[in-house]
């Protein structure tokens, strides 16, 4: 008797970010053997990635009625088998009567018979024992199928969620990068030193310009070094001036939390009071 063995592995590969490859072997020994793989198109936008999931389960279904069909199949052959061994039992049977009829069954005779029908019986065993391994190993591939094509529905959905995040975060950006437009012309054409501090995972732009003993400009609540663009080259005569985009501001990144007017030292992040007092420009390395 041939033993059914059914095994699933599955591979996913990104490649440049500009194709994606989904991998889904298997690999069997005995009856069944399929190997199905596909491509998806380069992604421009997260739109893209409806019709791709969408693609893996029509796959997924297609390989889920294969494999019935293939259960089917085994059924049938399996059946022939067990009518086949029926029939050579009843041949058996028959032959055992015409000799208890013609001459009466001598005790070797019936030990051939027993024997026979033992084996007969043993191999309807085994059968059946092989039959019901088979559906359960297809029972057991095409619930992995299923989980595999609900965890990329998820994936996928995850995926979504964070587009459209991102999305969202852009919407929101938009309008501090317009408002700065008009200004970042002009700190280019002024300031040919511009630089980023990283403070607390943040990115803090500032321009700097001269030679001589720092002085740092900040302007009141919610300023950017654009507004020091009159002072600067007159200070910078004698001073290397440092001028600060505040958090949200110009070329600086958006804050992580609300600016307010409410909170201890009046101008500082709301509710980070000690945050705020701990802060030191030497911290940045200002005057390295």
């Amino acid at each position: 008797m041939a033993s059914l063995e059914v095994g699933m592995t599955t591979t996913t590969t990104i490649v440049n970010k500009q194709r994606s490859r989904i991998t889904l072997p298997i690999e069997s020994t005995g009856r069944t053997s399929c190997l199905f793989s596909f491509y998806k198109s380069p992604i421009q936008e997260y739109d893209n990635d409806i019709p791709y999931g969408y693609g893996v389960q029509l796959l997924l279904d297609k390989e889920i009625g294969g494999l019935r069909d293939e259960t089917v199949q085994i059924e049938k052959e399996i059946n022939s088998v067990g009518d086949s061994m029926s029939s050579k039992m009843n041949i058996l049977q028959n032959k055992a009567d015409d000799i208890g009829n013609v001459a009466g069954l001598s005790l070797e005779k019936q030990k051939e018979v027993l024997k026979g029908q033992s084996e007969a019986l043993n191999g309807l065993q085994s059968l059946t024992q092989f039959q019901s391994k088979a559906l359960e190993e297809s029972r057991a591939v095409l619930q992995q199928l299923a989980n595999f094509g609900h965890e990329q529905q998820e994936e996928l959905l995850q995926r979504q969620e964070k587009l459209q995040q991102a999305h969202d975060h852009l919407v929101e950006n938009s309008k501090s990068m317009l408002a700065a437009q008009g200004c970042n012309y002009i700190l280019r054409y002024f300031f040919h030193l511009y630089n980023f501090w990283t403070w607390k995972g943040r990115k803090i732009h500032y321009v700097v310009q001269g030679e001589g003993s720092p002085v740092v400009l900040i302007h009141g609540f919610g300023a950017s070094a654009y507004h020091w663009r009159y002072y600067i080259p007159e200070l910078a005569k004698k001073h290397k001036v440092y001028a600060i985009d505040l958090l949200g501001f110009g070329w600086s990144e958006k804050a992580i939390i609300e600016y307010g007017m409410e909170g201890p030292g009046g101008g500082f992040l709301a509710g980070d009071c000690e945050r705020a007092s701990s802060f030191s420009w030497k911290q940045l390395d200002i005057f390295s």
